[in-house]
């Protein structure tokens, strides 16, 4: 009698430390709403700002009158052939696409159809990326990554045209399988990323920040400044290979914590994009940041607004404080969005709601 009780006691034992690392493991692969919000803006004015920086070599590039034909491209990376670039080699047809990836990118911005919108912006985002291969950077592939996970986000939740066209109840945050994708992708490529560095001397010792600052060609800005500083820089470089090493801190801490420490990786970034030229590298990694920000730091931020309106309603200012505004702002956006044809109404949303009748 004794053996069988042992063992039903540790089976009890072991049922409650299981469901207390899933319930923990579930918090913290938790993302609240607003900050899948910020992500889906992000993404959408990167597509923007992307198309708008690539059009300047827009016939040289991606054309088959410029340096890469479609053949080239193929031989360099098959993928190609499956580009709708490559059925459309003109100027104008090149130009087309662009425009028509830049209108995708700002109904994603918005939340307007936002699904439909992230599928096709993946798919017109990855076309233009193998279109031509010898561009590429990191930050490509990086910004494609997202795009893919956030396909399976509900990033049209909050602050969008699909939220405004919704008569069913917002959720304030969501946890599954797709948010510790997304959440772990980033802390991965900085986890990675820190390995490397590590087995570097170089970076070890920190004189390889010292050394990247000291290329004239990538530096611009503050980074003329900040290399008359070598020590700063030694020790700088230091500290981003101690943050990148221990980034999977992103996923252990909660609350005040991890949005403490997500803001000394973006006071970072920041201060890459403003000293050296890497792209849009920095941008696209502020763009993963922000999901890691939860309900306590949105409740923080709103506190924070709350207690300036107090500050300058008591000071009888005859402008009206910038909360003011914003809420005028939000009022209006939210009017317009209104007048958009609604995305629940329409003839694809009715029937797959008659498909989700009829499946078990």
């Amino acid at each position: 009698m004794g053996i069988p009780k042992r063992s039903s006691d540790l089976r009890r034992v072991l049922a409650a430390i299981v469901r207390r690392v899933a319930a923990g493991t579930r918090e913290r692969v938790r993302i609240d709403t607003r900050s899948l919000a910020v992500f889906r803006i992000a993404l959408g004015l990167l597509i923007v700002a992307d198309l708008l920086l690539r059009s300047r070599n827009l016939t040289r590039f991606y054309t088959d009158q410029g340096v890469v034909p479609v053949e080239l491209a193929v031989a360099a990376e098959p993928a190609a052939a499956y580009s709708v670039y490559a059925f459309v080699t003109s100027p104008a047809g090149v130009a087309g696409l662009f425009a028509l990836t830049a209108l995708v990118g700002l109904a994603l911005a918005v939340g307007y159809y936002t699904r439909p919108m992230t599928v096709v912006a993946f798919v017109l985002v990855v076309s233009l990326d193998v279109r031509n291969p010898f561009v590429l950077s990191f930050a490509d592939v990086l910004f494609a990554t997202l795009l893919a996970i956030a396909v399976l986000l509900p990033l049209g939740e909050r602050w969008s045209v699909d939220a405004v066209a919704s008569d069913r109840p917002r959720r304030e945050s969501t946890a599954g399988v797709a948010t510790a994708l997304l959440l772990g992708q980033v802390v991965v490529m900085y986890v990675v990323n820190g390995y490397h560095k590590t087995t570097s001397e170089l970076w070890r010792s920190g004189e390889a920040a010292v050394l990247v600052l000291g290329i004239d060609e990538i530096t611009f800005l503050f980074g003329d400044t900040l290399r008359r500083v070598p020590e700063l820089l030694q020790l700088s470089g230091l500290v981003w290979v101690g943050m990148l090493c221990l980034a999977w801190l992103l996923l252990v801490f909660r609350g005040r914590a991890r949005y403490l420490f997500v803001a000394a990786f973006a006071v970072a970034h920041l201060s890459m994009a403003l000293t050296v030229r890497i792209g849009a590298f920095s941008y696209v990694c502020l763009a993963g940041l922000v999901v890691f920000v939860q309900g306590s730091g949105w409740d923080d931020l709103g506190r924070i607004g709350r207690w300036t309106r107090a500050r300058l309603d008591g000071l009888a200012l005859p402008l009206h404080p910038p909360t003011v505004r914003f809420e005028t702002v939000r009022d209006r956006l939210a009017s317009i969005a209104q007048r958009f044809p609604r995305p629940t109404a329409t003839a694809p949303s009715r029937t797959l709601a008659a498909v989700r009748r009829r499946l078990p």
